[in-house]
């Protein structure tokens, strides 16, 4: 709670602008994405071991598992092959 009301300040960890720049050319964000939301995919905290993927099939499966821990968990894309020199994520 808060975190997009902090960023939006420009309270983010210098870490956010390492990931950025070491990502940059290899994802691609829509052009209208507010940058306290981008600084948020880039944060040290959340760039890694809150987001993961599943099977498709076991998607909904696993969110209802969660949620029966408390944990709240929702779906933000797919994974499909990538071809070379596209992005590698793109937020849809």
């Amino acid at each position: 709670a808060g975190a997009t009301d902090l960023a939006r300040q420009g309270l983010v960890p210098a870490g956010t602008y390492r990931n950025r720049d070491h990502l940059e050319g290899k994802v691609k964000l829509p052009e209208d994405l507010p940058l306290e939301v981008s600084d948020l995919l880039f944060g040290p905290e959340t760039s890694g071991g809150l987001l993961f993927s599943v099977p498709a099939n076991k998607g909904q499966r696993l969110q209802a598992a969660l949620a029966d821990e408390g944990v709240q968990a929702v779906s933000i894309g797919r994974v499909t092959a990538a071809e070379v020199g596209q992005p590698l994520l793109e937020v849809l």
